[in-house]
């Protein structure tokens, strides 16, 4: 795993770029790779060690350790080292775990272990390294614990990032999907975090991220949209350490049990748009919320419906719809603005003009001077279009309206030859607003209306019937009903 990371670290740097740790984490996720604190970690101490990539792959595991952990090789110079990570998570997790049952454990699977007094000491020596830790007790309603998994949620649709929070007395959690992890997406997750849970707690405890405050790991100051987000709602909030996972470790925790609940789940289902994929996520949050928990003699849902709900507080104020970005920009010839990562369609008489777009938490507005000119409802969808048809130039909007809806509309008012004649165009692609698929109905419109004149009665039923007869042969579709529509015409005036 190290000679991964250094390698993908080399190739960036050969380039001439830097890779992020966090990007690394992204790029080895298929293969559950470790977090970026370990990565940047490991980075930093072959940096120092200045060992090129080729002798890396020549140290052995033992002499990895030795170069990462001198002082523990030295003092256990004269034994194996063995990792007992595993060994001291089982001791500090269960009480009924002892250091001998541990050690018959190993040496059963492994004969060649040392002896039984170098176990106890290195047991002992990791067992003294680990730090104290302050248990939290959270009263109802006190507290609402925010934080991002770690990992992408991978879906066979997208890939999304997940704002989780956590209720400090139930522990009761919430998941909600995001493209991104702006100040505006940590908002949102608040949002419907209120909108699940039905109310406010008296504090928000927050992870001290750089889109929450001013300077990140040096401040608890929060930025301004974050301040006025909370000055609307009185709702005071509390930011974690940096790089102080323990002061949140409800949320820490419940993320990892949600993680390995979900992440199976999600990886088999396709979802269209981010609104699908929240509203699975509510329903899996339910359901595991209602597991209960380890030492626990009911389940957070339980705790949750019989203590904590009736004491969030109900604060009677708008919601709150921030202005997250402000600009000018010139209207491109497509008329097509792009905002957030999503283009919105403006009227096509402003190409070439100067506007002004307003984004706000749910709503993007453009404006042209005062005068508001398009209004729509905020897109997560990274990449994605929004439009009006009434925004369109004219022949423009002839062929939007061609699409497989109007198309069947227009076909079925016929008869179900036609019918079946469009299905077939359309078979051939999976956009329904395919504009060669509109074309090709489009001459097909045009060849009816010439042989079917004033839809006469006689001409319509010859046109279904060549119809019919290109559905059973195949090929080119307006040529061949045009073909045998004469066929069938001169076989009648015989």
């Amino acid at each position: 795993m190290i000679s991964k990371i250094l390698e993908i670290s080399n190739t960036y740097e050969v380039k001439g770029e830097r890779i992020s740790n966090r990007k690394i984490e992204q790029l080895l996720a298929i293969i559950d790779g470790p977090s970026h604190q370990t990565i940047g970690t490991i980075r930093n101490k072959f940096s120092q060690l200045n060992l090129s990539l080729d002798e890396l792959k020549l140290l052995t595991p033992k002499s990895v350790h030795q170069l990462f952990y001198p002082e523990a090789y030295q003092y256990f110079s004269r034994t194996e080292i063995l990792d007992l990570h595993d060994d001291v998570a089982q001791l500090l997790r269960s009480r009924h775990v002892t250091a001998n049952y541990l050690y018959k454990q190993r040496v059963q699977k492994d004969p060649t272990t040392p002896s039984r007094s170098s176990y106890y000491k290195q047991i002992k020596h990791v067992l003294n390294k680990q730090k104290v830790t302050m248990k939290q007790f959270h009263c109802a309603g006190e507290f609402l614990f925010i934080d991002y998994a770690g990992k992408h949620l991978n879906t066979k649709s997208f890939s999304s990032l997940m704002f989780m929070s956590a209720l400090g007395f139930s522990k009761c959690i919430f998941p909600y999907a995001t493209p991104r992890q702006t100040t505006s997406d940590w908002l949102g997750g608040l949002n419907a975090a209120v909108m699940f849970f039905g109310g406010f707690t008296e504090f928000i405890g927050a992870d001290n991220d750089c889109a929450l405050v001013k300077v990140h790991g040096k401040s608890k100051e929060p930025i301004a949209l974050l301040q006025a987000f909370s000055n609307h709602y009185g709702w005071p909030i509390h930011f974690a350490r940096s790089n102080s996972p323990q002061d949140k470790a409800i949320v820490e925790k419940r993320i990892k049990d949600f993680y390995s609940f979900i992440y199976p789940k999600a990886q088999e289902l396709y979802f269209d748009s981010y609104d699908d994929l929240n509203e699975w996520l509510g329903v899996m949050a339910i359901e595991f919320n209602k597991i209960k928990t380890q030492g626990e003699h009911c389940s957070p849902y339980d705790k949750y419906l019989d203590y904590e709900k009736e004491v969030l507080m109900k604060v009677e104020v708008p919601p709150f719809n921030s202005l997250l970005e402000c600009k000018r920009c010139k209207v491109p010839t497509d008329y097509y603005l792009k905002v957030d990562d999503h283009f919105y369609m403006v009227p096509y008489d402003l190409k070439g003009t100067w506007v002004r777009f307003e984004l706000y938490d749910k709503k993007v507005k453009f404006y042209q001077e005062r005068r508001l000119v398009a209004e729509y409802s905020r897109s997560n969808e990274v990449g994605g279009f929004s439009f009006k048809l009434e925004f369109m130039e004219p022949s423009h909007r002839f062929m939007a309206e061609q699409n497989l809806e109007n198309n069947l509309k227009w076909a079925s008012k016929i008869g179900k030859p036609l019918v079946i004649i469009v299905q077939s165009i359309y078979a051939t692609t999976s956009n329904p607003n395919s504009i060669p698929a509109a074309k090709h109905c489009n001459v097909i419109k045009k060849l009816y209306r010439r042989l079917v004149p004033n839809n006469a009665k006689d001409k319509k039923k010859l046109f279904l019937q060549a119809c019919k007869e290109v559905t059973r042969l195949g090929g080119k579709y307006a040529p061949k009903i045009e073909r045998y529509f004469h066929i069938l015409q001169n076989e009648q005036d015989m």
